[in-house]
């Protein structure tokens, strides 16, 4: 399951995730058994939300021939915004340099663990030196802070949008909440 969430949301953007899901779903002819058996050990690993709007999604986008009411209470907007999410990030699973914005993953993490906490993670993997040096750790929080401060001083000159990165981050973490895979 968590692989699940993961491969959707940070490696691959979905489109591929979320057929193998539609035809999880379809592969099971009992849908009441899938709404007792199945949606329950999605909620239990925090993916009830996104379960039922992937279900509403598949049904009202991608043909998948439900009747089963368990993901009609999905919310329209998101399923159309998850939708949307994939589409833009797509190119199976290639990095596309115009959708990924460190200031944009930066700003996610912060909302999600706290500043320091996104601060220390971003400098352990930025700086080969604390990945080697373990004792060196402690000090990779200070490390990213004066990296920021010195790629943010240097994307001023080249007139770049923080503010729009940062404000895209905090919309994307606010749409992962409502998926509830915060």
């Amino acid at each position: 399951m968590k692989l699940f969430k993961h491969s959707i949301f940070h490696q691959y953007r979905g489109l591929r995730q979320i057929l193998d899901f539609m035809m999880f779903v379809s592969s099971e002819p009992d849908e009441n058994r899938f709404e007792s058996e199945f949606l329950p050990l999605f909620k239990k690993n925090g993916l009830g939300t996104l379960a039922k709007t992937l279900g509403k999604l598949c049904k009202r986008y991608f043909g998948l021939p439900l009747q089963a009411a368990w993901c009609e209470s999905a919310d329209d907007q998101t399923c159309k915004e998850l939708l949307e999410t994939v589409f833009a990030g797509g190119n199976f699973g290639r990095k596309n340099p115009y959708v990924y914005r460190p200031m944009e993953s930066f700003t996610m993490d912060v909302k999600k663990n706290g500043f320091f906490h996104a601060l220390q993670k971003a400098g352990v993997a930025n700086c080969k030196a604390f990945q080697k040096h373990k004792w060196l750790r402690p000090f990779a929080w200070l490390y990213q802070l004066f990296r920021y401060m010195g790629r943010g001083i240097a994307a001023l000159f080249r007139r770049e949008k923080l503010t729009k990165d940062i404000s895209s981050g905090k919309e994307k973490a606010d749409f992962y909440k409502r998926l509830g895979i915060q």
